[in-house]
């Protein structure tokens, strides 16, 4: 603080002597306290990209702020990420809203400054991911989880594929699918290998029930083979006589119906579709698996 002639920089109590235009002392008592602000704690926690707020975990614990900022890096910047001022106080956590326009997966790195009238007091670098969404992820079966191709999954391209069970490598499950017994307890991500050649993991997924298919009572229809390849054939046996169509998760058609006892040829691209089984009095949906 400067006052006349005189910087003070130190806590404490100052007497300053000031001279008027008339050569008359004014005396002023001045007592000085620094903002010694001292954060214990500052940082961003791995988002999902389909999150709507960026929560950043902070803990004050002495000092005092007017104002917050953060700045992104120019990679975060092209990824959409927006640069923001928040006027507020908060010795805790701060939650900001994400652009409507969406996020990015990838690396990022901003810095969060806080200010006290206008003055810079500290500035915190830091840096965080954005994981591909859960949803990416599909429970296909009870014993089988895949990752949805691109015309499924919002656009991603993925190259390489390298599945974790609670925060653990899978030794060689490197497919876009895998096929096991399932705890409910269990929490599963995959390392993705984009186009790019960027590796970046899902958020977890939380194994649960199965409720998409609807089973017949009594004698249940068999599909065999479920993961299969582009326009191979699928044996399918009901308890009695059924229009059997493929069906994309577009909605589209991909087979004209079949009935009785009979085979069908999957679809001839990869993806997941539906084999709708349709009887007098019953229906049923099941997944079937088409990989490259």
């Amino acid at each position: 603080m400067t006052i006349g002639n005189n910087t003070f920089n130190t806590a404490g109590d100052h007497t300053i002597i000031l001279q008027d235009q008339y050569g008359c002392d004014s005396i002023i008592n001045l007592h000085l306290e620094v903002n010694d602000l001292k954060v214990n704690r500052c940082n961003i926690p791995n988002l999902c990209a389909d999150d709507n707020t960026l929560s950043v975990e902070f803990e004050l614990q002495d000092g005092w702020y007017d104002l917050l900022t953060i700045t992104f890096d120019p990679a975060a910047l092209a990824a959409g990420w927006k640069n923001d001022t928040i006027n507020l106080y908060s010795s805790t956590d701060i939650d900001i809203a994400l652009p409507t326009t969406g996020i990015k997966v990838g690396h990022f790195t901003a810095e969060i400054t806080l200010w006290f009238h206008k003055n810079k007091v500290v500035s915190i670098p830091v840096s965080f991911d954005v994981l591909y969404p859960s949803s990416i992820v599909e429970l296909i079966w009870d014993d089988m989880l895949a990752v949805l191709n691109e015309k499924e999954n919002g656009g991603y391209l993925f190259t390489a594929y390298q599945w974790y069970v609670n925060g653990v490598l899978i030794e060689g499950e490197t497919k876009s699918y895998i096929s096991r017994h399932f705890y409910s307890t269990d929490v599963y991500t995959v390392a993705l290998t984009d186009s790019t050649g960027m590796v970046a993991l899902t958020c977890p997924k939380t194994i649960g029930i199965n409720t998409d298919v609807k089973n017949f009572s009594g004698n249940a229809p068999t599909i065999y083979p479920t993961i299969v390849k582009p326009g191979q054939t699928i044996f399918i046996n009901t308890d009695s006589e059924a229009d059997i169509t493929i069906i994309g998760l577009d909605g589209k058609q991909y087979s004209s119906p079949v009935t009785h006892h009979t085979s069908i040829s999957a679809p001839t691209q990869s993806g997941i579709y539906i084999v709708h089984i349709q009887t007098k009095s019953k229906t049923t949906n099941q997944k079937i698996l088409v990989t490259p």
